[in-house]
């Protein structure tokens, strides 16, 4: 990770000492909350460096039925450094760039109540919990499509981006307890299961403001 941001570092430090436009930006969207750095380049190009995270926990179980409960939470933290090209002199900009992604996400299966599984009949504290562990590549490409400019228009302004990180497979590591042990062999079969997770939306809002 710290290569990563020194690669970002000495790309956007030349323009900024030799005074080339530069502004700040504050986002949200399904990579959680962030910022961005903004260097201009030069008309058609931008470079931006940026950090967003978001995590969540959540008990989904219901407490009046049911046999289990289920646990979920996610983690997200995402280093970007991307490129903006404004093909057509506006607003409009596609974008490409790569991610150091550290998003994990993880589930937890507990039981609620007796439980019989073949001709035995046993406790939920002889039944076991059972978690699975989804972590994904470190780096990963980006792309996406957006509206807006730092340099053009309004020293304060808004944009939007719509866009594709490029997960690789996921990797899951299970662990189960009790009974439910023998549940923790099924890790490939999630992996296959979650092949679609590979591909991460980005929809994201920003607030800029251009220093200089």
């Amino acid at each position: 990770m710290k290569k990563f941001l020194l690669i970002i570092f000495l790309l956007a430090c030349p323009q900024i000492v030799y005074g080339q436009f530069f502004g700040i930006k504050a986002n949200a969207g399904t990579l959680g909350l962030g910022g961005e750095a903004v260097v201009k380049l030069n008309n058609s190009f931008n470079f931006r460096a940026g950090f967003h995270a978001f995590s969540f926990n959540h008990n989904f179980g219901d407490r009046t039925s049911g046999d289990f409960d289920f646990k979920g939470s996610m983690e997200l933290n995402n280093f970007s450094g991307v490129i903006d090209l404004h093909p057509f002199g506006n607003n409009f900009r596609v974008s490409g760039g790569l991610i150091f992604a550290d998003n994990d996400f993880t589930a937890t299966l507990i039981p609620r109540r007796p439980y019989q599984i073949g001709g035995d009949i046993y406790a939920a504290s002889e039944l076991g919990n059972v978690e699975a562990d989804i972590s994904y590549a470190r780096f990963a490409p980006f792309a996406s499509f957006g509206f807006g400019n730092v340099f053009s228009g309004n020293v304060i302004g808004y944009n939007i981006e719509f866009g594709i990180i490029f997960h690789q497979r996921p990797n899951v590591r299970m662990k189960a307890e009790g009974a439910l042990a023998p549940t923790a062999e099924q890790a490939s079969i999630l992996e296959n299961n979650l092949e679609w997770t590979e591909y991460y939306p980005v929809i994201k809002f920003s607030v800029y403001f251009r220093l200089f």
